[in-house]
Order: C-alpha cells, then sequence, then structure tokens
C-alpha cells in the first residue's frame, strides 16, 4: 500500500488528507483516486481528460515529473503526495 496524501483544495473531494491506496505505478494510482474520488476529475484534469499542469505528485519528496514521470514505479511504504500549484502575489 502506498499512503497518498492530498493537499489544499484537493482534500475536500476527498474528505480526508491522507489514503491508502495499492498501485503499481503513478499512473494507476491516478486511475484509481479518481474512480474511488470521481470529485477530484475536475481538479486533476484538464478539459481534454489530460492531468493538469497545476498538478504535480511527489513521490518520497521527489517530484514524478524528475523520475519517469506518470510511469513511475511504486513499492509498499512509499508515500505520494498530490498537491496543485499555487500562484498569486
Amino acid at each position: 500500500m502506498v499512503m497518498v496524501k492530498f493537499f489544499a483544495t484537493l482534500q475536500e473531494p476527498v474528505g480526508e488528507n491522507k489514503v491508502e491506496i495499492d498501485a503499481k505505478d503513478v499512473s494507476s494510482l491516478l486511475d484509481i483516486i479518481l474512480e474511488r474520488y470521481p470529485g477530484l476529475k475536475p481538479e486533476l484534469l484538464d478539459d481534454e481528460g489530460e492531468l493538469k499542469d497545476t498538478i504535480k505528485f511527489m513521490l518520497n519528496g521527489r517530484n514524478v515529473d524528475f523520475l519517469d514521470g506518470m510511469e513511475t514505479k511504486l513499492k509498499k511504504d512509499d508515500t505520494v503526495a498530490v498537491f496543485p500549484l499555487v500562484a498569486g502575489g
């Protein structure tokens, strides 16, 4: 099982700030999240059904964009943080 932590606006559709999910890679983790929490779909996906550029997945503190992207493998006891980038001034 992987611990998945949700931040900011992503917590409300989930109803809690962390859950455990069994997934082999980040892509399958995203699929499970969307199936389990359909309220996250507009928060995570754009109009074409692609992951928004403003959503980041961090695996054990490292941005998956700098690992193997959505194909980054997950193992037992990993922690994945999912959060929206925040802008403003």
